[in-house]
């Protein structure tokens, strides 16, 4: 795929995306989820993946969402999420799942199900990211985070303190790059705030220079480490210590070229989709090109890959941007 990614002023062309979006590769895969199961977008057409219970079919009477979904694909296509069971020996649990070469695999974290079995963990389990080396994000609802490969674990983040079955503790979801660098927030019982941290061989540590606030995330991580977050209204970057303030936008995700999107703070806010590229903010519904006769009304920018292709969410469906 040869994409310009540089042009000071880009133009895009739109692509309706036929499933509720959350992430897209750099092949331009997007990943969500459908009416009834996760879902693959790819070449135009929508994929409903198998769930952990078996094919995906129309839910039981009486019954309504989504009871499985994607949050992440890799370039390889491998695909992670999480899948809720309806029958079968993980029915009533929400586990983990790796989509990889068309089959839906439960991703057995052993520490998890040693819990399970002692009645010490709660029943919830996410596939939160994977990256290029087949490493997987896996969060339990306890607030234990792990880094997962082929069966391998690594304890990211410690179950949360106090914990007691049946209790949903505080996360934001945390980021992953082919580095295996993880970023994320863990929130702070005593001092009610959230702080910011890198996990970097094996190693934890708070984000420099970012103080702990009662309204602070991490959104995103490229491979060269630089981490995107948001704190009291503005969105920043940091990188190795160093912070740059980005203002008062909700910026969501970056590549390795730190082209940023997001949306805007406060009014005037309109579709909020936008573009922050060298320091300039664009509104992508002023930079699309479409053959129909009325332009869409872009919702907010929630992903962008290394060849610029921006993914835009409007509720139960999106739209695949692509420079030109």
């Amino acid at each position: 795929m040869k994409i310009s990614v540089f042009s000071s002023s880009p133009r895009y062309k739109v692509s309706r995306v036929t499933l509720a979006p959350y992430a897209v590769n750099n092949r331009g895969q997007v990943v969500g989820y459908g009416s009834y199961s996760a879902a693959l977008w790819q070449n135009g057409e929508t994929l409903l993946l198998d769930r952990l219970d078996g094919p995906a079919r129309p839910l039981p009477k009486g019954l309504t969402g989504s009871p499985a979904s994607a949050h992440a694909i890799n370039d390889q296509g491998w695909i992670v999420g999480w899948s809720d069971s309806l029958s079968g020996p993980t029915e009533g649990q929400v586990r983990p799942f790796l989509w990889r070469n068309g089959k839906t695999s439960l991703i057995d974290v052993a520490l998890f199900r040693a819990r399970r079995r002692s009645g010490e963990a709660n029943p919830s389990e996410a596939g939160r990211a994977v990256n290029n080396w087949g490493e997987v994000i896996v969060t339990n609802d306890d607030g234990t985070i792990v880094l997962w490969r082929a069966g391998r674990v690594q304890e990211v983040v410690p179950r949360w303190p106090d914990f007691t079955p049946g209790f949903a503790v505080p996360m934001i979801v945390p980021v992953l790059n082919n580095a295996g660098m993880v970023a994320g927030c863990s929130y702070l019982k005593e001092q009610r705030v959230w702080e910011a941290w890198l996990w970097k061989d094996g190693k934890r540590s708070p984000l420099t220079n970012i103080s702990p606030a009662t309204d602070l995330r991490v959104s995103d991580i490229n491979d060269r480490g630089t981490v995107l977050g948001f704190r009291e209204n503005r969105s920043f970057l940091w990188k190795a210590g160093r912070v740059i303030d980005l203002g008062p936008l909700d910026l969501k995700a970056l590549n390795n070229h730190e082209q940023i999107v997001g949306s805007r703070v406060g009014p005037p806010q309109g579709s909020g989709a936008l573009l922050w590229q060298s320091g300039r903010t664009h509104d992508l519904n002023d930079l699309v090109v479409t053959e129909q006769s009325k332009t869409p009304l872009l919702g907010a920018a929630v992903d962008i890959n290394n060849h610029g292709q921006i993914l835009c969410t409007d509720g139960g469906s999106g739209h695949l941007l692509t420079p030109y």
